[in-house]
């Protein structure tokens, strides 16, 4: 009889007696969030950078957790009327899970660093700006978002498949064979910038003291163009928008249909633990809604974008909020991102009348500066 994956490696029963809130696991994992948190960064510099995923905490944290619990006292206290303990018994899986997923979090959820470390590097060390450490703050807080899942097996085969089929065969094609679109006159594989003629593309004489890009400028000195690994993978990430839809409307349609009149063992068991109130999760999104907000009017200086691209709603709409159903079923079933930041820069440029070249230009700029390696003068 052939056993699910999951079955094969998470047990189908539960002991709800086992110690969770412990001083072992908020210290491993609060330790775990800054220590990958801070390497994750540190690595993000280098030309080919370095991921620590929270599978490295989570082999350490199992003998660790094991040697807390037989060198911690044993001995009770009270705390708010509560009685507590620094060892309440055997380093258990429920512990190892928790801190497995505090680790994640540091880890941006396998992505490394947090997105929005990059835009505050970009303007301080590229572009010499000044960004306050507040805003600075602010704007990754409201960025950030996740989850603590880890990617299955056969999303990661998936993914093998397709870069085996653009790294070796489309791009080798398309390079050598086809020269598309002039591609010899350019690196195969570069995150540069470049003009015309080949020569790296001098970003900064386009860009004015406003931190807008100046058209003159840039129809002085042409068109910005990409080496054919980037621009490829620039129009891939439009692609997996589409097929996003796609695919979660036939997955999600068969996964509802299979899931009619039967209920997955591990569901059965959480049946017996509350649910996590709606309120709670309205509470984050009010949060974010009034961060944002603050953002983008007391300051609105340093981030230059208006309070109504993310707050009225026929623009929110417009700029991603359709896709957040189907983007998240998708990511829940496969631990995997499509590239909603394309759609939303362009859709944002559309929406500044007389502004749409503007933004375009922008993008490619944004997207060159993004890059590993090139944050650093």
């Amino acid at each position: 009889m052939r056993r699910s994956p999951t079955r094969l490696t998470v047990p189908v029963t539960d002991d709800p007696s086992l110690p969770v809130w412990t001083f072992r696991m908020w210290t491993m994992g609060f330790l775990s969030f800054a220590l990958l948190s801070f390497l994750n960064q540190f690595f993000a510099y280098r030309s080919e950078p370095i991921v620590i995923s929270q599978i490295s905490i989570q082999v350490v944290a199992l003998p660790i957790g094991h040697f807390l619990a037989w060198v911690l006292l044993e001995k009770k206290f009270s705390v708010f009327g509560r009685e507590c303990s620094l060892n309440p018994g055997p380093f258990n899986v429920k512990e190892h899970v928790l801190i497995s997923i505090f680790a994640n979090a540091g880890a941006s959820f396998g992505g490394g660093n947090a997105y929005a470390i990059g835009i505050v590097i970009i303007i301080k060390a590229f572009y010499k700006r000044n960004i306050s450490f507040v805003t600075s703050l602010l704007l990754v807080i409201t960025t950030q978002l996740g989850s603590p899942l880890v990617t299955p097996f056969f999303a990661t085969a998936n993914i093998l498949v397709g870069y085996v089929l653009l790294v070796y065969i489309m791009l080798p094609v398309a390079y050598w064979v086809l020269n598309l679109y002039s591609a010899s006159r350019y690196p195969p594989f570069s995150n540069e910038l470049f003009d015309a003629s080949g020569q790296l593309y001098n970003i900064h004489n386009i860009v004015n003291d406003k931190f807008e890009i100046d058209m003159d400028a840039y129809a002085k000195q042409g068109r910005i163009h990409l080496s054919l690994f980037f621009a490829v993978s620039y129009g891939l990430g439009f692609a997996t928008i589409a097929t996003t839809l796609s695919h979660v409307t036939f997955f999600y349609g068969k996964f509802r249909e299979s899931y009619k009149g039967k209920m997955d063992v591990h569901a059965r068991l959480m049946k017996r633990y509350d649910d996590i109130p709606n309120w709670w999760f309205y509470i984050l999104l009010e949060a974010s809604m009034t961060v944002s907000m603050v953002l983008c009017t007391v300051f609105k200086e340093e981030v230059q974008l208006p309070w109504w691209a993310s707050s009225w709603p026929p623009r929110g709409l417009r700029h991603g909020f359709h896709l957040h159903a189907p983007h998240q079923c998708h990511h829940r079933n496969h631990k995997h991102d499509a590239g909603v930041e394309y759609h939303h820069g362009v859709l944002l440029g559309s929406d500044h009348a007389g502004e749409a070249d503007r933004q375009r230009v922008l993008q490619g700029v944004r997207l060159h500066e993004h890059e590993p390696g090139r944050l650093l003068p």
